[in-house]
């Protein structure tokens, strides 16, 4: 991966950097469009994808060890040679019209649509679900010229590799054909152009559908310290809220389903925690299932979890390492993240060490600082025949 992403593009040109990955990727690769790929790869197990985020881009690959080789090969030419087809292109359009054409006519999304655009404050560069209009605006030229732009220089990417494999094999594919990707003196980097969560409490009602059922959303965006402790903490403290949730909200009130409630945080462009607290239910239980969650905030703020769901949220925790700990992927993201976030990878040991030392008080604090009853964003969505 690399540093850069959408931020480096101005808001006029979000929309077609947003899809710029998607674009080349169903246009092939240097002299192969995508059908002449399709049969390249028959027979063999290997994916190669180039993606862009907000911040980053680079390339996703994976392979047996008989197509090692191909997948090196796919990524230097994702580096040197993405192709530009206009046909491709055009078919990608009308696909991706009618896909979100179907999405958009679903209450659910223009409910979504309506939290991502409350919660960046209208933001132009917040698309969840584009337009006819938006989708159509996207230029081609203007798209591959972005790409080059990202992969045409690999000074300052990293390069991860986990799996089955023996240095002396691989050493010789790496040396070949990532040692031979070109390279300057300059090095891309984002920009923080990221959009600020509201100040204050941010309302809104959504009227979509006919069906007689609502869904309701929470959101809550704060600082955040960054710590592999503070991590591990928080992963704790969402538990037990989801478990207080699960028994006060579904169990004893009934008649919901649905419920999520997640905590993503970041350290780039800035350090913070958004947390997200959503479910569905009868439209006349919305405003008693809010108080509901807003209870259970308030009583891990004053009082902090209880011995029993402490210890459950620290037993599931550490299997779910014990799992982690075998799977390539954990150790890919674990790798990536020392190296982007300069984040110390932790031994199962002192995991268990963080876990286990962790007390009722710590979250207590946790709490208090995350849950803020005076910055909120609450978005409701109830069938149109309720609309006054």
């Amino acid at each position: 991966f690399g540093l850069g992403g959408t931020s480096i593009v101005p808001d006029n040109q979000v929309i077609t950097a947003t899809y710029a990955d998607e674009i080349i990727n169903e246009s092939g690769v240097g002299n192969m469009d995508k059908i002449m790929l399709q049969k390249f790869l028959t027979g063999k197990n290997v994916s190669v994808t180039p993606f862009i985020g907000d911040l980053d881009q680079g390339i996703k690959g994976s392979s047996v060890k008989k197509d090692l080789e191909t997948m090196f090969q796919l990524t230097y030419l994702y580096f040197t040679h993405p192709r530009k087809d206009e046909e491709a292109f055009e078919t990608f359009k009308a696909q991706t019209i009618s896909r979100f054409k179907y999405i958009r006519s679903n209450p659910q999304a223009v409910f979504y649509d309506t939290i991502a655009k409350l919660a960046t404050q209208n933001s132009p560069r917040t698309i969840t679900f584009p337009t006819e209009e938006q989708i159509n605006s996207i230029n081609l030229d203007e798209a591959y010229t972005f790409y080059k732009e990202l992969f045409a220089n690999a000074n300052g990417y990293t390069f991860t590799l986990v799996g089955s494999f023996d240095n002396d094999s691989i050493i010789p594919l790496i040396t070949k054909y990532l040692g031979s990707l070109p390279a300057t003196d300059e090095k891309l980097a984002w920009k923080d152009v990221s959009p600020e969560f509201p100040e204050g409490i941010t309302e809104a009602t959504v009227f979509k559908g006919t069906e007689p059922q609502s869904f309701a959303s929470l959101m809550m965006n704060e600082p955040f310290e960054w710590s592999s402790e503070h991590l591990l903490k928080k992963m704790l403290l969402m538990k037990i809220l989801k478990i207080r949730m699960r028994e006060s909200m579904r169990e004893d009130q009934g008649g919901v389903y649905g419920v999520r409630a997640y905590a993503s945080t970041s350290k780039f462009p800035k350090e913070e925690i958004n947390i997200s607290i959503s479910w569905g239910c009868a439209p006349e239980n919305v405003d008693r299932l809010v108080q509901t969650v807003f209870f259970e905030m308030d009583t891990l703020k004053m009082t902090g979890p209880g011995t029993v769901n402490l210890e459950k949220a620290k037993a599931t925790s550490l299997r779910e390492y014990e799992i982690n700990f075998k799977e390539n992927n954990y150790w890919l993201s674990k790798i990536n993240g020392a190296a982007y976030l300069n984040e110390e990878i932790l031994t199962f040991d002192e995991i268990r060490d963080i876990i286990d030392q962790t007390d009722s008080e710590d979250l207590q604090k946790l709490a208090s600082s995350f849950f803020n009853d005076k910055h909120y964003l609450k978005v409701i969505l109830l069938p149109e025949n309720l609309k006054k």
